[in-house]
């Protein structure tokens, strides 16, 4: 009798998982101590324990074990990467109406239209062209490789596009033809393998440096995670994006990955209460950019600022306040009620709008935008919201080829796990179980290695705007660096 392949089993034990009700967003161990890719699957959909104050991560539950980069990360060179095939899916013609964010206006949207007109969007190499009635909202990708491109603008957006700068945005279509192009540059910068001394341990340093830098972005893992998050596919982008405006990107590693969990709750992560006593992590921090000033690889002088994602968010937001820093990026969490009371530091929530972390309450950012609002602290708010399928969405994962891609985006449309939009119709736990349950109608997906599965749903929750990190926002993100600097 033939044995059941690993995927398999990772679905299964993900299925008895959620089945018993003990399964949560993130877990405590990191995966770079835990290379069983069923333990890492459950990571991925574990919690926090029940009344903590401060979000998790589970974006690495995600990845494969990445070893530090002594020199740079090599992107995938081959000439097939560039290439954007047709959309495989019916031209759209309705869409819903985005939801509008606290602090974030969108564009005024036409009244319903009574007329059968459509009018044609067309994305030279990119994603998201058809046919639309005036006042429906459409979605549009560029085609590219987020390893040797950087999407920095539109042509013909002029006015149309929510979010200008960013390599996946909307417009509302409006009573005319509209053709749209990505303007790329080349994505730039090497990953330094660096490191220095902390009060107990020398922690590793990753980092991403231009020449003359303008500012030091610290970047903040989450729960069971490392320096190497500055690693993963959507914070390299972000990096890089930051990078090639002027700003050096640095991510190392929390207290807890070497002195393992010191109080003892079961989890690896940072610990962002700035009124801790001697919090190793706050201590710790304080030296990091100066040890990197005498090693000569920055500046003196820099200022500062931070991102992070779920429990690396909120740490971005105590870091904040702890080294008076000109600005900082929360993605995915609230961050704490008692640092938010007195910060003077510039904050943006970037929240994932359908997050199903029962430790992530997207409210509670939103009262705390309004705290800093009435605070007259400068603020913003906004949510990533779902966003459609489309042909090329896994191409961005290396090692899946554009055809690859195709071909499993059309297995999830004919096994109508998304509309007839192409959003999808269930969440992770129930895309999951399906494919785990009908192995032979997802031959694509389960014909790749388990590293690759892990990554398509990665991607399959960032459209679902689940807790995962994403790069919708790269240019949001470094504008508001920008306008605080």
């Amino acid at each position: 009798m033939r044995s059941a392949s690993p995927f398999f089993w990772m679905f299964f034990i993900l299925f008895l998982v959620v089945s018993a009700g003990w399964v949560s967003c993130s877990g405590g161990v990191s995966l770079e101590e835990n290379p069983v890719l069923q333990e890492r699957l459950v990571e991925q959909v574990r919690s926090e324990p029940q009344g903590s104050t401060e979000s998790l991560d589970a974006s690495e539950g995600l990845e494969t074990k990445q070893e530090p980069a002594s020199e740079t990360i090599l992107p995938d060179t081959s000439p097939e990467r560039n290439v954007v095939a047709e959309e495989v899916f019916e031209e759209p013609v309705e869409e819903a109406s985005p939801t509008e964010a606290p602090g974030e206006a969108l564009p005024e949207q036409p009244g319903e239209s009574t007329s059968p007109t459509l009018y044609r969007l067309v994305v030279n190499n990119g994603y998201g062209g058809g046919q639309y009635r005036p006042g429906t909202t459409a979605h549009v990708w560029a085609g590219f490789n987020p390893y040797q491109q950087l999407v920095v603008g539109w042509k013909g957006g002029d006015g149309l596009l929510k979010e200008g700068k960013e390599w996946h945005t909307t417009l509302v279509m409006p009573s005319r033809d509209v053709t749209l192009d990505p303007i790329f540059v080349k994505a730039e910068g090497q990953l330094q393998s660096l490191s220095f001394q902390g009060t107990t341990y020398k922690k590793p340093v990753l980092a991403l440096v231009p020449s003359a830098p303008k500012g030091v972005i610290l970047a903040f893992h989450g729960t069971g995670g490392s320096n190497t998050y500055l690693q993963k596919l959507e914070t390299l982008y972000v990096a890089r994006v930051a990078y090639q405006r002027g700003y050096a990107v640095v991510s190392t590693d929390a207290e807890e990955v070497q002195a393992g969990d010191l109080d003892k709750n079961g989890y690896i992560r940072w610990h962002p209460n700035i009124k801790q006593a001697n919090n190793p992590d706050i201590v710790d921090l304080k030296k990091l950019v100066p040890a990197l000033v005498n090693q000569k690889v920055l500046p003196q002088g820099l200022p500062l600022f931070a991102l992070g994602m779920s429990n690396g968010g909120a740490m971005a937001v105590s870091v904040g306040e702890a080294l008076k820093m000109k600005a900082v990026v929360s993605y995915c969490a609230s961050g704490r009620k008692d640092v938010v009371a007195v910060t003077q530091t510039p904050t943006m929530w970037l929240m994932c709008g359908k997050d199903t972390n029962p430790n992530v309450d997207n409210s509670l950012a939103q009262q705390h935008y309004q705290t800093l609002l009435g605070r007259k602290v400068p603020t913003v708010y906004q949510d990533n919201s779902p966003s459609p399928l489309y042909a090329g969405r896994f191409f961005r994962i290396l090692g899946v080829n554009l055809p690859t891609s195709t071909s499993i985006a059309k297995e999830i449309q004919a096994n109508k796990l998304v509309d007839s939009q192409g959003f999808f119709s269930v969440n992770s736990d129930a895309f999951a179980k399906h494919v785990q349950g009908n192995k032979s109608l997802y031959p694509t997906l389960t014909g790749l290695s388990e590293a690759l599965q892990l990554s398509v749903l990665s991607q399959v929750k960032i459209m679902m705007a689940d807790h995962q990190m994403f790069d919708d926002f790269a240019g949001k993100t470094v504008d508001f660096f920008d306008k605080y600097r």
